[in-house]
């Protein structure tokens, strides 16, 4: 075999730095694609988060029917672990499990220990009782569907037909005349209490039980 020439030989480093050199500008380039797509997501994240926020700004709140609940510890435990009672109901803080519920609508409870997560991030919590008609959970979906980081449930134990929670809030509040539903006074509530929790995380994060 023979031995390959000098020129060969050139010719074969030369295309080995030419190769070296592509690697460096690929590698260089795919650093700024994620650099560049990590910003587009953030961006977007962020305009979300404050048109959720603003959202139903424009309209005149009424007065504040809520209240403040005292912060419990919020530690993390185990599921199915024994916690200290919550000091509302249903709570708005306190012991709960690693995993929070994901925003949507539910035609089932979820467990309080989960829903806690949630306000903790964030999110805004409304319950009512299953007895309630079928045009005022209407309503209720309406509303959770059209704002963002809400999580709708079922919820018998609550010791009205409506709950409102986030992070150390509540309202409750009973059905009126026909089985109406006061949209402004839900309104009110996730214009005042959304995205008030100590965590920001995204409201896509978590799971159904």
């Amino acid at each position: 075999m023979e031995e390959p020439t000098k020129k060969e030989l050139r010719d074969e480093r030369r295309e080995e730095r030419r190769r070296e050199e592509a690697k460096r500008v690929n590698s260089k380039r795919m650093k700024k694609i994620v650099v560049w797509g990590a910003i587009i997501v953030t961006i977007v994240l962020i305009g979300w988060l404050l048109y959720s926020s603003l959202k139903g700004s424009g309209r005149e709140l009424s007065e504040d029917r809520s209240r403040s609940v005292p912060l419990q510890e919020a530690s993390h435990i185990e599921v199915g672990a024994q916690h200290e009672p919550y000091n509302s109901n249903p709570p708005t803080s306190g012991p709960h499990w690693a995993d929070p519920v994901h925003p949507g609508v539910f035609d089932k409870s979820q467990p309080d220990e989960g829903m806690i997560h949630s306000l903790e991030h964030g999110m805004v919590w409304i319950s009512h009782k299953s007895s309630i008609p079928d045009p005022a959970k209407e309503i209720l979906n309406k509303i959770a569907r059209e704002h963002s980081g809400i999580v709708l449930t079922e919820r018998d134990s609550n010791d009205a037909d409506i709950a409102l929670a986030s992070w150390g809030r509540l309202d409750t509040f009973n059905l009126g005349d026909g089985g109406s539903v006061d949209e402004g006074r839900i309104l009110d509530f996730i214009s005042r209490y959304f995205n008030k929790g100590p965590e920001k995380v995204p409201f896509m994060t978590g799971k159904e039980y």
